[in-house]
């Protein structure tokens, strides 16, 4: 009966699976024991008691079924306690020891007795250590011991538990054989430790190794191994925990991914399908929070119901299960503001914290989570009894909270919610100072999620007007978040298209501290902050390009180093991010992702060491005022913009001045400015300015509208500029200065270049900007700093490439573009300058980079097109398809000075995102161009060949020693002024040559 026993159950289930072979398995090893005479040979009994104990083991293993792992645990105890004292040596004791630990862990797991997981370690820790290291078997028990330590650290959240399995599982990797079959899931379990550690320290580089190690489990993984559900569970916890923290949209659609594909890859009669539900649930609404779409959050409920159906009642799983529904419930009762929702949610939040067991690591995230529930359920009934239990129950959470733990951040921002709800009905200044304290503390938090810890720190900034220090907190949680945002939110390890997605829920960040700033009296503050929190990705590609001149003379290796890892980051951010095919799912190629991760972690890390060198301790570091004031244009004024919802006004640099000069915009404000835009737009709109197109040599005539550009001019001048020229005190000039305007929120998308007031066809004399200044637009005011410091003398000519696609498929025809490039070469041949003219078929991807490397001018006659979702994919149009943006600037360009951008819409982006500039234009000044000619919208392809004919002879009259970029502002000034002696002043001339602007120097 013995043998027959384990033919059943130790080779036919363990082939077929069949849940009848294993149970006659153990009816033939149970009926064998009765059947045993009392003299049975000793050893044989133990053998018997042994099997039976395993079948049991694997019984417990396909039903769920407690009674099953009890039976284990006694017969394999049994078999322990028959072993003859003088066979202590006996092999079979080892394996025995080794089984009971296992059972022990499955049984705690069921229980959450401590005794058990206690037990288990110490069996695990006798087997390992009576094991010599040439034994094939220690893979396996240093696994076992990994997973016994790893469930006490979930029960107990003792760190040293955690560090002792990661230690096992990485010691069972080293000796298991790359050939195993088991290998992948010893992987695994190295990766879900990885994890685990990831989770409670909040390391990003921990989750990065986590998610590395689980993809190699999963390509070792046969494509039926049993073991592949677990993985992309793992691997879907992981990928949620980094978008937790990162923001990153690509990594929560990746956990939602994974998670499904596990629960797909789950037969319905497995014990493991509910929590694989519950996950599958969990991270749909942490998805939802990226997408906002309410069908996300309805199907998370979903799951997260079933899980719960398909639990046991008594289940030590359960309150786990309830506190995911229940946060499932809070979440979409957030979205829609339903009070059946938040009852719902506190009920069950109750629930999974009274079903709790006295212990539990968890009980402090399920207090806590209550309290948030009362605390929504609050903002919709008012009832001042649930926002008193809310804090109360979160003082309890926080009590229990191990206080390094990365989720600790999460019930810190919830008691500051909570305090500053109270406040606002009790007014008691004891809680809105503990709200303050509770919001500096998460925005300090170092494990907590980055996003998490800038909202805190925003919410800190937003309160802090209620408090005594107000003016100290204020400046402090500003500037915090100001630098979570630029190093962490915007971190260089994701791609750009990625960063200007997360950017754009921070859009008015700068420009709020800023306003706060300046009304504190603190102007450089306010000058730095708005330069800090505005073209961040650009910023950071600039960085990448910096000149290393002094720090190859003094430390050469480091500079070949900051060369060689700033050429990969960069190049790592433009990439496009590809998918691959994992059993017919798409899922994101992780290994060029974690590579990025890498290489930026690697970036911060040699910041840190150059900055520690004598002499480099401001090595790519923000500029202080001071600093700007010193590298600032020795010729000309520099005018920042602020627009805010509580203010606007007008910081002016002028070089040699340490002060800013404030020019507080009173009669303008952050709604007009909005209001004007959209009358831009529909004014725009209105006259088919959407697209340069031909018009046949003839002006098209005026659509009679009540929106009318002049309008908008006339406002510009009278709320923004002329307050601006005033304080300058300047004066019509026929010679008038340079003024970079540096604009921020809606302004960004209005023409200020060509505010004034103009009279039509009216014989009276008009009074415009025109008359006071030669207008250049910077995204950022580094941009022109970093500009002249890298041209410190006059750039060397170098060739001029023109490019012109008069018909581009699915495009309106654009002629003239031909006509425009030949009166170019024509030009430049006559002045015995280099051109290269590249039309139609000639003007190919491959050939424009070419001629962009050989030349340090550039032309471009064609469509663009701006992609406002993925910024680097804006593109102008080829004869071959798109030149983006990312193209451009992954090729080195170390020519390049000049480029006129002569398409449509090539200087104006997204309104989600207007301070970070992602048009075609700042992308050009990105890629290395100083100076650039683009236009705000459509232009005319009549009269554009004019405005270049103009520009080009204006720099090229008098250059003796070749034409001089710094001179195209005023070539564009003069080129405008001259279309516009022609067209004059009417609402169609000025829609025709108010668009061309200059950026950079």
């Amino acid at each position: 009966m013995h043998r027959i026993g384990i033919s059943f159950f130790d080779k036919r289930y363990s082939l077929t699976g069949d849940i009848q072979d294993l149970e006659n398995g153990v009816f033939a090893l149970e009926s064998s024991l009765k059947l045993l005479p009392s003299d049975y040979n000793a050893i044989a009994t133990v053998r018997i008691y042994h099997h039976l104990g395993i079948a049991y083991f694997h019984q417990f293993e396909y039903t769920g079924d407690i009674r099953s792992i009890q039976k284990a645990i006694s017969t394999l105890q049994e078999a322990s306690d028959l072993v003859p004292r003088d066979y202590v040596a006996f092999p079979a004791i080892v394996n025995i020891y080794n089984d009971l630990g296992i059972a022990l862990m499955l049984r705690f797991k069921c229980t959450r007795n401590l005794e058990d997981i206690d037990k288990s370690i110490e069996y695990s820790h006798r087997v390992v250590s009576v094991t010599s290291p040439d034994d094939i078997a220690l893979s396996g028990r240093l696994s076992n011991l990994g997973h016994s330590l790893s469930n006490r650290f979930d029960f107990t959240g003792d760190i040293q538990d955690l560090n002792g399995a990661i230690d096992a599982h990485q010691k069972s990797c080293e000796v298991t054989p790359t050939n195993a079959p088991e290998r992948a899931w010893r992987i695994h379990h190295l990766g879900s430790a990885f994890f685990r550690r990831a989770l409670m320290t909040g390391s990003m580089k921990e989750i990065g190794q986590a998610i590395h190690t689980l993809q190699d489990a999963l390509r070792l993984a046969p494509i039926s191994h049993g073991e592949i559900p677990a993985i992309l569970v793992d691997l879907g916890s992981s990928f949620r925990f980094r978008a937790d923290h990162t923001g990153s949209v690509s990594d929560a659609h990746e956990a939602v991914i994974f998670s499904r594909k596990a629960v797909e890859l789950t037969p319905e009669d497995n014990t493991l399908l509910p929590g694989r539900l519950s996950h599958l649930g969990r991270t749909l609404t942490t998805y939802f929070r990226t997408t906002n779409n309410i069908d996300d959050i309805n199907e998370s409920i979903t799951f997260l119901k079933q899980a719960i159906s398909l639990t046991a009642p008594g289940s030590n799983l359960l309150p786990s299960r309830l506190s995911g529904h229940a946060t499932g419930l809070l979440a979409r009762a957030r979205h829609t503001q339903r009070l059946s929702d938040a009852n719902e949610a506190v009920a069950v939040h109750q629930e999974a914290v009274e079903l709790s067991v006295a212990g539990d690591v968890d009980l402090a995230h399920r207090l806590g989570d209550l309290g948030m529930a009362l605390e929504h359920r609050f903002k919709i009934t008012g009832d001042l009894n649930d926002l008193n239990n809310s804090i109360l129950q979160q003082t309890k959470a926080i009590e229990l909270m191990d206080h390094g733990h990365a989720l600790m951040i999460n019930l810190i921002i919830a008691m500051g919610n909570s305090l500053h709800e109270r406040y606002e009905i009790t007014k008691s200044s004891e809680d809105i100072a503990n709200a303050v304290s509770q919001y500096r503390r998460a925005a300090l938090f170092p494990a907590g999620a980055t996003g998490t810890r800038l909202n805190a720190a925003l919410k800190w900034a937003k309160i802090s007007r209620y408090v005594d220090d107000a003016e100290m907190q204020c400046i402090d949680a500003y500037s915090t978040a100001l630098d979570l945002l630029r190093h962490h939110v915007a971190w260089t390890g994701t791609t750009v298209q990625d960063r200007h997605l997360r950017l754009g829920t921070y859009s008015e960040l700068s420009n709020a501290a800023a306003a706060a700033a300046i009304s504190f009296g603190r102007l450089d503050l306010a000058f730095e902050w708005l330069e800090q929190g505005r073209s961040i990705v650009w910023n950071q590609l600039n960085h990448l390009r910096t000149p290393l001149d002094d720090l190859r003379d003094a430390h050469p290796d480091i500079a070949e180093k900051v060369t060689r890892l700033s050429n990969e980051l960069e190049n790592a951010g433009m990439r496009n991010i590809r998918l691959r095919n994992f059993q017919n799912t798409e899922v994101l190629l992780q290994d060029e992702i974690g590579a990025h991760h890498e290489l930026a972690l690697e970036w911060d890390t040699l910041l840190t060491e150059v900055r520690n060198l004598p002499g480099f301790d401001s090595f790519l570091r923000d500029m202080k005022f001071t600093q700007i004031c010193e590298s600032a244009p020795a010729v000309g004024t520099v005018v920042l913009i602020n627009i805010h919802t509580s203010r606007c006004d007008a910081l002016i640099l002028k070089f040699g001045v340490l002060a800013p000069l404030h020019v507080p915009l009173e009669q303008f404000s952050y709604v007009r400015a909005q209001d004007m835009r959209k009358d831009l737009q529909r004014c725009l709109s209105s006259n088919n300015l959407r697209l340069r197109e031909a018009r046949s040599g003839r002006m098209v005539p005026f659509k009679s509208s009540s929106l009318k550009l002049s309008d908008i001019l006339r406002e510009l001048w009278t709320m923004v500029v002329k307050p601006i020229l005033d304080a300058l005190q300047l004066k019509p000039s026929a010679t008038p200065p340079r003024i970079w305007w540096c604009t921020t929120g809606p302004l960004t998308f209005l023409p200020i270049h060509a505010a004034g007031i103009y009279r039509g066809n009216d014989v009276t004399p008009a009074e415009t900007v025109f008359d006071y200044s030669i207008s250049s637009y910077t995204p950022t005011v580094n941009n022109i700093l970093k500009s002249t410091n890298k041209h410190k003398r006059r750039p060397q000519f170098n060739g001029l490439l023109a490019v012109s696609q008069s018909d581009t498929s699915g495009l309106p025809s654009i002629p003239n573009t031909v006509v425009e490039c030949q009166n170019i070469q024509d030009m430049f041949t006559t002045a015995q300058l280099d051109v290269t003219n590249l039309r139609e078929h000639g003007a190919t991807i491959e050939t424009v980079l070419r001629g962009m490397e050989d030349n340090s001018w550039i032309h471009l006659a064609c469509h663009a097109s701006q992609d406002a979702k993925h910024s680097t994919q804006s593109a102008f149009q080829l004869h071959d398809g798109p030149l983006n943006l990312a193209t451009i600037i992954k090729k080195p360009l170390p020519l390049a000075d000049f480029a006129f951008l002569s398409a449509c819409q090539t200087g104006t982006g997204d309104e989600e995102i207007s301070e970070e500039a992602v048009h075609l234009a700042a992308g050009m000044l990105s890629a290395g161009y100083r100076s650039v000619i683009a236009s705000m919208w459509s232009i005319n392809d009549e009269y554009a060949p004019l405005v270049a004919k103009e520009v080009y002879s204006q720099l090229l009259r008098d250059a003796e020693d070749g034409p001089d970029s710094t001179r195209s502002a005023y070539a564009l000034h003069q080129a405008t002024q001259t279309l516009r002696e022609t067209l004059g002043d009417s609402e169609m001339a000025l829609l025709s040559w108010v668009p061309f602007i200059h950026l950079g120097l």
